[in-house]
C-alpha cells in the first residue's frame, strides 16, 4: 500500500504541486499569509522536481527489478524530456538505448547513445559507458573505424569497474585480431591481465582469447 501511494505521489507531483500553489494563493485572500507561503513554496518545489528530475528513482528501481515493461511505461510518463536536468536526461537516453538493444533496434540505440553523450553523464567515472556501448554496437554493424574510436574514448573518458575496462580492451583486441593486426591484438589483450574480473561470462571470453593468443605465440 505504501509503495502504491508513493508511486502515485511521484507520478502526480506536478498536479499536486499546482493544486497546493492554487490553494496557497486562495488562502492569501483569507489572510492566512504564513500558511499560504508554505503551500506555494511546497507546490513550486514539487513542480520543479517533477520537471527537472522526473520519476528517475522509480525508473532505477524498475531496472533493478528487471521490469522492462514498467521501465518503458515510466519513461513514457516524461512528457518534456528536454527539460530534465542534463545528467538525468543523459541517463534516460542510456536506458532507452538499452531497451532498443533488447529489441534489436540498433539504429535507435545508436541515436539514443549519441544523445546521452551530448548531454553528459555528469560523473567522471561513468563518462565512458555510453562510448563503450556505442563502440560495441558499431563493431557488430561492422563499422570498425568508428567502433575503435568510441571504445578508445570510453577508456580515456573513464569506466567505473574493472569488468567495463576489460570489456573495452577485449573488444579492441578482438577487432585488431579479426583485422589481422596480431601485434595490436596482443597489446590490448595483455592490458586485461592486470584487471580483476567478476563476471563469469567475461572470464570465459578472456580465457578463450588467451587460448587463441597463446597459440599465435607458438
Amino acid at each position: 500500500m505504501k509503495k502504491y501511494l508513493y508511486t502515485k505521489f511521484i507520478l502526480n507531483r506536478f498536479i499536486i504541486g499546482i493544486n497546493l500553489s492554487i490553494l496557497g494563493i486562495v488562502l492569501i485572500f483569507f489572510k492566512k499569509i504564513l500558511f499560504s507561503i508554505i503551500l506555494i513554496l511546497l507546490g513550486l518545489i514539487l513542480i520543479l522536481v517533477h520537471i527537472f528530475v522526473g520519476p528517475i528513482g522509480l525508473i532505477q528501481k524498475a531496472i533493478e527489478s528487471n521490469d522492462l515493461e514498467y521501465t518503458k511505461y515510466l519513461i513514457n510518463t516524461i512528457k518534456h524530456p528536454n527539460l530534465l536536468y542534463k545528467p538525468i536526461k543523459s541517463m534516460i537516453y542510456m536506458i532507452k538505448s538499452n531497451i532498443n538493444i533488447n529489441n534489436n533496434d540498433f539504429n535507435k540505440a545508436i541515436n539514443n547513445l549519441k544523445l546521452s553523450i551530448n548531454n553528459g553523464i555528469g560523473y567522471d567515472q561513468y563518462e565512458g559507458i555510453p562510448y563503450l556501448q556505442l563502440g560495441s554496437i558499431l563493431y557488430k554493424q561492422n563499422n570498425i573505424q568508428e567502433a575503435i574510436i568510441n571504445i578508445k574514448k570510453a577508456i580515456q573518458k573513464g569506466l567505473p569497474e574493472d569488468d567495463n575496462i576489460v570489456t573495452a580492451y577485449l573488444l579492441l583486441s578482438s577487432i585488431y585480431f579479426h583485422n589481422k593486426n596480431i601485434q595490436k591484438a596482443k597489446i590490448y589483450f595483455y592490458k586485461v591481465k592486470s584487471r580483476k574480473i567478476s563476471s563469469y561470462e567475461l572470464l570465459y571470453k578472456v580465457k578463450e582469447m588467451d587460448r587463441i593468443i597463446s597459440r599465435l605465440g607458438r
